[in-house]
């Protein structure tokens, strides 16, 4: 039963090649910076949110009407 079952091989990769690292290494610093300004849009979101709550935007209001 198990023998009609295909085989499957794992890729072999050339993990010490050097000539792949600066690829990664761009790659990596693309990557963060991208996380970067994830975190920093993120931030300003929250921080919107924040003084717009406590200065008396919308969300007061909305809280008080459903409350």
């Amino acid at each position: 039963m198990f023998d009609a079952l295909p085989i499957v091989r794992q890729k072999k990769t050339n993990f010490g090649r050097h000539c792949d690292v600066a690829p990664m290494i761009d790659l990596s610093r693309h990557i963060m910076a991208n996380i970067g300004q994830t975190i920093a849009v993120t931030l300003a979101l929250k921080v919107i949110v924040l003084v717009t709550t406590t200065v008396g935007g919308p969300w007061p209001k909305l809280a008080r009407r459903f409350a």
